[in-house]
């Protein structure tokens, strides 16, 4: 009786979960999120993800920059130390005016309440 019920629980959450995860799936390829936001939380949801990416492009292209300076010369190699040095400067400054998440978390649990 007890192992008849144990199997009946087993195959029966087995099938809960292929349904969840087959809704889960077609929710997904939909584009229709799981939960509901407020318009205001979409809009830091977006900005928070084009703020990462930005970031990923700025650190993709300074790692190609500093490869190009490696294998340059004369006063290429010159250019692309001048042109490596201004973009470090403008993307500081850019992420010294829109901090990362972290960088929020870490304010906010340093100042006083």
């Amino acid at each position: 009786m007890i192992i008849g019920l144990l199997i009946f629980y087993n195959f029966f959450c087995q099938v809960l979960l292929l349904a969840a995860s087959w809704i889960e799936v077609g929710m997904n390829d939909a584009g229709i999120e799981a939960r509901t936001l407020s318009d205001e939380d979409l809009a830091v949801q977006d900005a928070l993800r084009l703020e990462e990416a930005r970031r990923l492009v700025a650190d993709a292209n300074h790692k190609r920059a500093e490869e190009e300076y490696r294998s340059a010369r004369g006063i290429q190699k010159w250019r692309l130390g001048r042109r490596i040095a201004r973009d470090v400067r403008t993307e500081a400054r850019r992420r010294k005016a829109v901090p990362t998440t972290e960088e929020l978390a870490e304010q906010d649990a340093g100042s006083p309440k």
